[in-house]
């Protein structure tokens, strides 16, 4: 005979537990540990695609000048110089990089996502700021890309996110071409799309209900998440703090609980139970205020957790290797991998520099701190006070 405990709670425990569980700052029970890994990225990039399938990572396009966004004084904003057109695979357990074949043309601010045995390609600019109208598909096996043109224009759209579900790729939010954010969600069917046809097969789903650009998203294994943003709405005078929970089932958005750090042009990344945020920027409201062009952009180096038991974004620390935006991430087993990124500001080319960096991320605890367990004794003593403990 095996003999068991169960542990019945009382309302009272269940918010002791449920308050340590969904606090806002768990930064002295948590830190995040990074690793810069040895081997780097063929190139610096900023605002290209990180996609995971089984072991291996998918990266491609992006903005490959070294000096990232550089300031131009005449149109009082920031510009990428050079844009790539590469592919480039990452082996999560070889730790190498390996070039693939290019894309079609040069892309940037595009969203990926994989179906059916394909990367799958959508929108984007070009250097010159065009949005791209041709949806992509690159076949893992054969390493080449299929081009689609004849796509509807209210699915062409740059600075959207995008994950998978079964033999669908999904892709939501975004900018129109003159900004205007949108909440536009559709699905590419690749089971059903003819690679010979002129188009593939597109459905679509059901709306964000915020409009939002420069978004993040991430999927489990039935929902997935999209957080933050920018939107025309607001003159993109404030980043987004709402996030939408999106049922692959139901074919329905969500509003969740709002992150804590309102930003855009962060990462988020499943690993688990739990999608981290991380990194990301905010402007600052008057820009006109901002006596230098570095000082128009605020870097947000938090790192979140929200977990949907609990519907709770918790802030579990800094990211320690310092200022990073514009980069692309997936979770790995228990660790975050993100790929490149814009740095802080470098005043001597008044830019911000992209980075060929490959760095690890991954929530430890502070058992060793005191904080742990000052936390977890007063949370215990609670629990113990109000539980009873029934023997099967």
């Amino acid at each position: 005979m095996v003999t068991s405990s169960r542990l019945t709670l009382s309302g009272a425990v269940c918010a002791t537990l449920a308050s340590l569980s969904r606090g806002e700052d768990l930064s002295a029970l948590f830190r995040v540990e990074a690793e810069v890994l040895a081997n780097k990225m063929p190139s610096p990039l900023s605002d290209h695609t990180a996609t995971l399938v089984g072991t291996k990572v998918y990266i491609a396009g992006g903005c490959d000048d070294p000096n990232g966004n550089s300031w131009n004084q005449d149109g009082k904003a920031f510009y990428c110089g050079s844009v790539s057109q590469k592919l480039f695979v990452f082996d999560l357990v070889e730790g190498t990089f390996e070039t693939l074949a290019d894309m079609p043309a040069e892309r940037y601010r595009h969203a990926a996502a994989a179906a059916g045995g394909k990367l799958w390609i959508t929108g984007g600019r070009s250097l010159f700021d065009d949005l791209m109208t041709d949806v992509l598909a690159y076949d893992f096996e054969a390493n080449t890309w299929t081009s689609f043109g004849g796509v509807d224009e209210s699915y062409i759209v740059s600075d959207h996110t995008a994950f998978s579900y079964q033999n669908y790729a999904y892709f939501a939010g975004g900018y129109e071409v003159n900004y205007t954010a949108v909440t536009t969600t559709f699905r590419i069917d690749a089971d059903a799309t003819d690679m010979m046809a002129d188009s593939p097969v597109i459905e679509d789903r059901a709306p964000l209900h915020q409009s939002r650009g420069d978004v993040g998203g991430a999927a489990q294994s039935n929902y997935a998440i999209v957080a933050g943003g920018f939107t025309h709405e607001n003159n993109f005078r404030e980043p987004l703090v709402q996030a939408e929970s999106y049922s692959f089932a139901n074919d329905e958005w969500t509003l969740i609980a709002n992150m804590t750090y309102a930003r855009g042009d962060k990462t988020l990344v499943s690993i688990g139970d739990s999608i981290f945020a991380l990194g990301g920027e905010r402007q600052l409201a008057d820009r006109e205020d901002a006596p230098e062009p570095g000082e128009r952009t605020i870097v947000i180096d938090k790192v979140e957790r929200y977990d949907v038991d609990v519907d709770k974004w918790s802030t579990l620390a800094d990211l320690p290797d310092g200022h990073r935006f514009r980069f692309a991430g997936v979770g790995y087993l228990d660790k975050m991998y993100t790929f490149g990124g814009q740095e802080r500001f470098d005043v001597a080319c008044n830019c911000f520099k992209t980075s060929d960096e490959v760095t690890t991320y991954e929530e430890v605890q502070n058992g060793d701190s005191g904080a742990w367990n000052v936390a977890f004794s007063a949370s215990m003593a609670a629990l113990v006070a109000a539980a009873t403990l029934v023997l099967v």
